[in-house]
């Protein structure tokens, strides 16, 4: 049973704010604070040291990625973070960010630069180490716009692949994609697939081209990429090719009540009205055409 708690010496290490108090008729136990005052290496423990958020302020670059935070009391003894962060424009990784650190010790506002850094990097270099270090984190972050159809049209290919395909209203905050897909002829590795992908930021149907794109694929190798990367979403289609059938076959593939699918969208989009062109060609000739328009909407 524990009967005195009492720091001699190391105050200016870390400080023992520890007593003794009794619990119940028969137990004592150890209640209080450890305070860690320098960098601590493997000699040290730190585990008694709790970090609270205090403030967030962004002071540049509101043009470029506003970010909409907040610091909120959670409970008693927990501050946490909300809001959303918009970028709006691409960010390209010849944005490099880099991290100064300061310390009050004091705790009066009276910061003083504390040399660790960490390492000057693209914007793009920056997202890829957080996911690679701190996953569990990046998992709690939510997707701050939802995706909904808005419409779906073939210009071009319907004697090879007729896509009847309408959106139409689910409910009250979504929209689906209904209909068929008839395969009239058999397709092979020659039709070649790209995707080319444009945004209207204003969602006035004024589209610039955005830089991202699919890689240029033929028809075969397309459906298995497909199967690779969105098996869920493949799984909500009736009768679709086969993984691995190449030519792709005459069928008739049904749809059925397909909402977005938001894993197809990098986890960071702006928000605004998109529309998505594929072209399947055959030695450089157009033979078949279509495009989807999607809306980037604020989560209801």
């Amino acid at each position: 049973m524990f009967e005195d708690f009492v720091q001699t010496s190391g105050h200016d290490l870390m400080k023992f704010d520890i007593r003794v108090r009794k619990f119940n008729r028969t137990m004592a136990v150890l209640n209080g604070t450890a305070y860690l005052r320098v960098p601590a290496d493997d000699s040290y423990v730190a585990s008694a040291v709790q970090i609270t958020f205090e403030d967030f302020v962004q002071t540049l670059g509101r043009d470029y990625v506003l970010l909409d935070l907040r610091v909120r009391k959670y409970n008693r003894t927990l501050a946490v973070l909300n809001g959303t962060v918009d970028f709006l424009t691409p960010q390209y990784n010849i944005l490099k960010f880099r991290v100064d650190i300061f310390h009050s010790r004091l705790g009066n506002q009276q910061f003083n630069h504390y040399p660790m850094k960490l390492p000057t990097q693209g914007v793009c270099d920056f997202l890829e180490l957080l996911y690679e270090r701190y996953s569990e984190q990046i998992a709690k972050f939510a997707l701050a716009v939802q995706m909904m159809f808005e419409d779906f049209v073939q210009t071009l290919g319907q004697e090879e692949v007729l896509f009847n395909l309408r959106v139409r209203k689910y409910n009250r905050t979504l929209a689906v994609l209904n209909g068929t897909v008839d395969f009239l002829t058999s397709l092979t590795k020659p039709v070649q697939f790209r995707a080319d992908f444009f945004h209207s930021r204003l969602g006035n149907q004024q589209f610039n081209h955005y830089p991202m794109k699919l890689p240029t694929q033929g028809v075969c190798d397309f459906w298995d990429l497909l199967y690779e990367r969105y098996p869920e979403q493949l799984a909500k289609l009736v009768n679709p090719p086969p993984k691995g059938e190449c030519p792709v076959a005459r069928r008739q593939m049904h749809v059925l009540d397909l909402a977005f699918p938001p894993e197809v969208i990098p986890p960071v989009v702006p928000k605004g009205l998109w529309k998505a062109v594929l072209t399947g060609s055959v030695n450089n000739t157009e033979v078949i055409s279509y495009y989807l328009v999607w809306r980037a909407l604020d989560w209801l």
